[in-house]
């Protein structure tokens, strides 16, 4: 067997070993939440000895990480059905609400953005990336939007990109304490109005208004 063999298989069993241990993660996190995860029972659900795993994923946290980079791996993008969406935020919701169901998930997600403005966080390079596609995906939601005249045409989509990830980000961190509200329904609101659509529709009103004059 030549070397480039060798390294190719050494490299594709390494990876299979670190999937199993996020999915070992994964598990315990679904079961017990983020604070019930412990690098022994990670390594016990993956049937390795805890420093063998230790080697793949050397702190708690890379393991925490680990565990919300499979799970999104497993879930729907939440952009990617936006090509033939006849109602983008509508269906973006739709996929947002099957997420949220899933309370791990946004505690999980929560607690390692708040941790991952520290460059040395195993978290950091994650949520650059997450954020990243954040931007674009929801860029691409507001550009939808103003093609299908329920946008204000004079807004900067990736401006308001950003703004609407900060308030999905603001809304889950305060649901997460007090979900003494509809999250759903707060983050539908701020997207209706960050986008200008009771503008457009009072400007569509009173075309109609016109047109019938």
């Amino acid at each position: 067997m030549c070397r480039v063999e060798t390294t190719q298989k050494r490299y594709a069993k390494t990876a299979e070993r670190r999937r199993q241990i996020a999915l070992a993660a994964l598990e315990v996190v679904r079961e017990k939440g983020h604070r019930g995860l412990t690098t022994a029972e990670v390594a016990r659900r993956a049937g390795l000895k805890e420093p063998a795993m230790l080697y793949h994923f050397p702190s708690r946290d890379h393991l925490l990480v680990a565990a919300l980079e499979i799970s999104e791996e497993q879930g729907i993008p939440p952009f990617d059905v936006l090509e033939e969406a006849d109602d983008a935020l509508d269906t973006l919701v739709d996929v947002f609400v099957s997420r949220q169901t899933e309370d791990w998930r946004v505690r999980l997600s929560v607690v390692l953005a708040a941790a991952a403005e520290d460059p040395e966080h195993p978290a950091h390079n994650y949520f650059r990336r997450h954020y990243e596609l954040t931007i674009d995906g929801l860029a691409k939601l507001v550009r939808l939007c103003q093609e299908a005249g329920v946008a204000h045409a004079e807004i900067d989509p990736v401006t308001t990109a950003r703004q609407l990830a900060g308030v999905w980000d603001g809304l889950q961190a305060q649901w997460l304490v007090t979900q003494d509200f509809d999250l759903v329904e707060a983050i539908r609101d701020a997207f209706r109005k960050i986008t200008g659509q009771p503008v457009v529709e009072v400007k569509q009103a009173i075309d109609a208004l016109i047109a019938q004059v």
